[in-house]
């Protein structure tokens, strides 16, 4: 079974840090409550991404509720839906951080979901910021700190009139638990997005959570 992690939906900002440190490893479940460590340069995830040490075999999938709100001369939406995002992750040698979202869906939710399809992908995490591909930063404290980055470049289609109704970065932050690491883990964003549509607005917020047994930990 494919390894579970969880996404915050569309996007990723791992801790804006000026800070010398450097993460250590990433720790991943794989249907129990043990946690495996990954080796350092390999990604845990799904094979499908373009990464900077090539693929591997292990699927993560993401899941959670997110919130689009869209406004424009044209069409307004306004719908909240299950998320589903596909990625993989890896620490490299000098402890920057990776993560590649290679796919998604939207799920049941307001009536407009399955009006709504994600594209862009691969998704990668930058430096919050910067075009910096990875995230530099530590977890000092794992049980309670809070990365982010910046994911690029994420794009949401309105599949009726098949455009393209918001493209851009989304920053979002993530955590190992709320007051231990061995708690879901957890991704947030809540941003406003470009939108190639004049005179329109694009709104994204939502959290998702790892599922028991198939947590992922970045130390």
């Amino acid at each position: 079974m494919a390894n579970k992690i969880k996404v915050v939906a569309f996007g990723v900002t791992l801790l804006a840090s000026t800070q010398a440190f450097s993460f250590t490893g990433i720790e991943y479940q794989t249907g129990s409550s043990t946690y495996s460590a990954a080796p350092v340069g390999v990604f845990v995830g799904d094979n499908s991404g373009t990464t900077p040490f090539g693929p591997n075999a292990v699927g993560a999938a993401f899941s959670g509720s997110s919130q689009l709100t869209f406004n424009s001369p044209l069409i307004n939406l306004d719908a909240t839906c299950e998320l589903w995002l596909l990625g993989q992750a890896a620490i490299d040698a000098n402890g920057r951080g990776y993560i590649d979202v290679t796919d998604g869906y939207i799920g049941a939710g307001s009536s407009a979901c399955s009006d709504i399809r994600l594209e862009g992908f691969d998704w990668q995490a930058y430096e919050s910021g910067t075009l910096n591909l990875g995230i530099p930063g530590t977890m000092v404290d794992p049980d309670n700190d809070i990365i982010g980055g910046d994911f690029r470049i994420v794009q949401v289609r309105y599949t009726p009139l098949n455009l393209i109704i918001c493209s851009g970065v989304v920053p979002a932050t993530f955590a190992n638990g709320d007051g231990s690491r061995t708690d879901n883990s957890w991704f947030n964003f809540n941003t406003s997005m470009s939108s190639p549509v004049p005179f329109a607005s694009c709104d994204i917020n939502g959290r998702v959570f790892s599922e028991p047994n198939y947590d992922m930990n970045v130390l």
